[in-house]
């Protein structure tokens, strides 16, 4: 999938269950409430990203740039956060209760 094609997908409320967007710079877009469990994520740009309110259940966001990225409101359950970067990102503690994190915590609560 391309930029375009995810956030117009997101924008009509459509599920990215399971879609590979391995590697996409979605940098600075807005993806909230978007649709995004078992997804691939790995390597994404999500810097700055509005994800509020977006299901990330079981996705893979390893490796990822989730610097300075809204997640408050996201789920996260079981995630996999492996050595993505979360350096100023806006997530609530309690919503990193069942990912799976390795790698720098630095957030803002």
């Amino acid at each position: 999938m391309t930029v375009s094609e995810v956030i117009a997908a997101i924008k009509a409320g459509q599920s990215l269950e399971n879609a590979d967007l391995t590697g996409l710079d979605l940098s600075g877009q807005d993806l909230r409430k978007a649709k995004l469990s078992f997804a691939t994520l790995k390597d994404c740009n999500l810097q700055g990203a509005d994800l509020r309110d977006a299901v990330l259940n079981e996705a893979d966001l390893s490796f990822a740039n989730l610097r300075d990225a809204d997640l408050r409101g996201a789920s996260l359950k079981r995630t996999n956060l492996t050595r993505a970067n979360r350096i100023g990102a806006k997530i609530r503690k309690w919503a990193l209760k069942k990912a799976y994190i390795a790698g720098p915590t630095a957030y803002r609560d």
